[in-house]
């Protein structure tokens, strides 16, 4: 008995696989390994042999030795190349030394489509946009959780996405904090890391003077001067910071006149603060023959009169204002004369 040739035929089993193998010959009962693979094929491994296409035959691997694979004289057999997807991994980087938290690697498979891990890292004043494969935006982009396919076609490649980070943008109101203020004011957009300098005030408010901003009513809080430069008031996207003005009532000079060249004695001015009752200095004058009768805001007296020491508010509005208190002098009876030692007999 002669034993039977027979021809085995390797097929790529690929339309874009690259490479060419010729048939290998075959004679029965005897044991022969199966020619190397000589099939290349991007984003895939070369797995094994099969008799069926579908991988549902036998199965050979690459180099195996074989016998009979075919019975009949000069019969074939056609081995079709299982392929098996290259394995890679994606890297995640916060792109940052101030980005907080790490993520872990992501398995990826050529040609299965996959969702990107949802990005873990966060950075004070940032808000996360995307990914990219380059540190400064210019590779390729990649939104959060995006469907990818194909990132990388060889086996164990890693491939490198870093987080792209854009500045929050936060909003600044401005309370002009007190129901007698007038004026009003709007409200600016800031971005984060973005030095930027406030709006003039232009509330008003009468007998006070505008002394700053406060991110609280009581002033207790940061404090900010009139058109300061800001920076990063929040980290919080599409926060409402709110600057609350700061009053600081107004002081006035009060100037004690004596009224008549012929009145004796010195006072010094006194400081009084608007909205704050205070009681006027004692009256220090004295002119012979007359009797102090109180204070007026004119020489003449008229209007209003002040009595002596008596509790006063507001009597200017202006911070720094002068006011002059006329003494007011009411003749001694004549009957009365007497009485004052400082007259001539």
């Amino acid at each position: 008995w002669q034993p039977n040739a027979y021809t085995v035929h390797f097929d790529s089993n690929c339309d874009n696989a690259a490479g060419v193998m010729g048939d290998e010959e075959f004679t029965y009962d005897e044991e022969k390994e199966l020619s190397a693979n000589g099939f290349g094929r991007a984003g895939y491994l070369f797995n094994s042999w099969n008799t069926k296409k579908d991988g549902t035959g036998d199965e050979y691997t690459d180099g195996a030795l074989v016998k009979n694979l075919v019975t009949a004289q000069n019969g074939s057999i056609t081995l079709y190349a299982q392929w098996r997807s290259a394995h890679y991994q994606v890297y995640f980087h916060g792109n940052g030394s101030d980005v907080d938290d790490v993520m872990m690697p992501q398995d990826l498979y050529f040609d299965v489509s996959a969702s990107l891990f949802g990005n873990e890292f966060e950075k004070s004043g940032y808000m996360f946009v995307g990914w990219n494969t380059a540190t400064d935006g210019s590779g390729d982009t990649y939104a959060d959780r995006a469907e990818v396919v194909n990132l990388a076609d060889a086996e164990g490649a890693v491939v490198d996405l870093y987080a792209m980070w854009g500045t929050i943008r936060y909003h600044v109101a401005f309370d002009a904090n007190h129901e007698s203020a007038t004026g009003t004011m709007n409200p600016v957009t800031y971005g984060y890391d973005q030095t930027q300098r406030l709006p003039a005030n232009t509330f008003a408010r009468t007998r006070y003077t505008f002394a700053g901003w406060n991110t609280v009513p009581d002033g207790s809080g940061a404090g900010y001067a009139d058109r300061a430069q800001v920076l990063n008031l929040t980290n919080v996207a599409d926060e409402t910071v709110t600057l609350y003005a700061q009053w600081r009532a107004n002081s006035y000079v009060v100037i004690f006149d004596k009224n008549s060249e012929l009145a004796a004695g010195t006072m010094e001015n006194q400081t009084l603060t608007c909205d704050t009752p205070e009681k006027l200095r004692k009256n220090a004058y004295s002119r012979v023959g007359y009797v102090f009768d109180g204070w007026s805001l004119r020489a003449d007296g008229k209007g209003v009169i002040y009595r002596d020491e008596q509790e006063v508010s507001n009597l200017a509005v202006r911070d720094g204002a002068e006011v002059s208190l006329y003494a007011q002098w009411k003749p001694v009876p004549y009957n009365k004369l007497s009485d004052l030692h400082a007259w001539p007999p």
